[in-house]
């Protein structure tokens, strides 16, 4: 195993208990309806575009998916990228909380972003409270992590990278 399946089979085992990767498929097409969401704000922000391949980077992905996610428009259905993957159905919960992180990292949760995450969430068999659950959480995690970046860093400007 070589340091990026490492890094890659490390995260997926942290921050989700996978025993396994997906395929390259089934990340294209999680990795599609994220940007799919997030182009429900009108178009898909520079900053949810580098969230995505980011995360995607990290875990290992080939160039070739990060390129396609990087030049993809967000325009196909979501009936039609879910239908694609099993992945995406059997990982329905964390495909929701990374949408809600993806569209939120430009710094807030549009409407129209909120109702193509609602949309994908329903066509995945969940209520609403599912979502409303995830906003929840990930509004505590965020501050949960200015909490920790102060207690690292109480003045900031001295950190040392």
């Amino acid at each position: 195993m070589d340091v990026k399946e490492l890094g890659s089979a490390w995260l997926l085992r942290k921050d989700w208990s996978f025993e396994t990767e997906p395929t390259v498929h089934d990340k294209e097409q999680y990795g599609k309806a994220l940007l799919t969401c997030a182009a429900g704000g009108g178009e898909i922000s520079q900053e949810q575009r580098e969230w995505v391949k980011g995360y995607f980077a990290a875990f290992g992905s080939p160039q070739e998916l990060i390129e396609t996610l990087d030049a993809y428009d967000g325009q196909e259905s979501l009936e039609s990228i879910l239908s694609q993957s099993e992945a995406a159905t059997a990982c329905s919960r964390v495909l929701i909380y990374d949408a809600i992180r993806a569209c939120s990292t430009d710094g807030k949760l549009e409407p129209g972003e909120l109702a193509r995450i609602r949309k994908a969430n329903r066509l995945l068999g969940h209520d609403d409270q599912v979502v409303d659950d995830w906003v929840e959480y990930y509004q505590e995690e965020v501050r949960m992590q200015e909490r920790r970046t102060k207690l690292m860093w109480p003045d900031i400007s001295k950190r040392p990278y």
